[in-house]
């Protein structure tokens, strides 16, 4: 049995050194964070979380992007040194979301701050001193890990998310080549894959070839944030239904209106059937001695795909 937990949005704590960088789209962001964000973002949540997983002892962590606010070169910086104090990049798997590329910045002054945490494994877009490459693939254990970009610098007020042809290219190349094999085929993204009247502006805009993608190659899970609430839902993939997991802020307080901080465990192993995947839901509670609490759990088994 394999132990992974998920994690997602945690926004970590924004502190402005020079009001000159908000001179863009980030002036949005930033009054977004002033005014309302940062009373729901608590570090003192981020830091309860770390405390419980380190308890609960995973064999790897995934983090499905929004880690900073907008941007910011040393957002990076700090960041870097909390993934650090979370866990060893050998068993910590990350990928950005919308905030995370909220406007254009160098990769040697971004993503390239945390290249460890998203290095695939040699021979899959392992970068060494390049730029981090999407989609990455990790193997471990029984897990084959693949890490997508939906991060795209949008215009303001929009929140929308891309994969773009090369990596869909890429990822049908990856997917295709695993299929069949007796690997436990884990996608991470940001943006969730589903259309939404309601959330057009924080929807994936090429939602349609991802799914056509899983629908003729197969993944075992799907796991994404961005929403900031809890989720199950399903795709189609050739061997039947696809699990679609998504998770609340990790930072979230316990009044914020769309959900306090939860992350999820997830214990898989193999059967017959196919890959058992139980699920523990840990939640934020109000007791001061115990803040992360167990809150329930559901099972899934997921088809071996052919």
């Amino acid at each position: 049995m394999y132990r992974l937990a998920h994690l997602s949005d945690l926004h970590l704590p924004l502190h402005l050194s020079n009001p000159f960088s908000l001179l863009n789209k980030r002036l949005i962001g930033f009054l977004s964070w002033q005014f309302n964000r940062r009373h729901i973002h608590l570090n003192t949540v981020l830091e309860s979380l770390k405390t419980d997983l380190h308890q609960q002892r995973p064999d790897h962590v995934v983090i499905t992007g929004d880690i900073v606010n907008i941007s910011l070169p040393k957002e990076y910086e700090n960041a870097a040194s909390w993934l650090e104090q979370l866990q060893d990049p050998e068993h910590l798997s990350v990928i950005p979301g919308n905030h995370d590329f909220y406007t254009h910045v160098p990769p040697d002054q971004s993503f390239n701050c945390w290249r460890s945490y998203m290095q695939g494994d040699i021979g899959h877009n392992h970068a060494t001193d390049q730029a981090v490459t999407f989609p990455y693939v990790r193997q471990r254990g029984p897990l084959t890990i693949i890490g997508i970009s939906t991060a795209c610098p949008m215009p303001p007020f929009s929140a929308a998310g891309l994969i773009g042809g090369c990596q869909l290219e890429k990822l049908e190349q990856i997917l295709s080549g695993l299929s069949g094999r007796d690997y436990c085929r884990i996608i991470l993204m940001h943006h969730p894959p589903f259309s939404s009247d309601r959330h057009k502006r924080k929807q994936l805009k090429d939602i349609q070839p991802f799914l056509e993608i899983v629908r003729r190659h197969g993944a075992e899970l799907i796991l994404h944030g961005h929403m900031h609430v809890s989720s199950l839902r399903t795709v189609d993939g050739p061997a039947g239904d696809v699990p679609v997991i998504g998770v609340p802020s990790a930072s979230a307080s316990l009044k914020n209106p769309k959900g306090y901080a939860r992350y999820h465990l997830y214990e898989i192993s193999k059967s017959p059937e196919g890959w058992n995947i139980h699920v523990h839901v840990r939640g934020l509670s109000q007791n001061l001695l115990s803040p992360f609490i167990k809150e329930g759990n559901f099972d899934i088994v997921v088809p071996v795909s052919h």
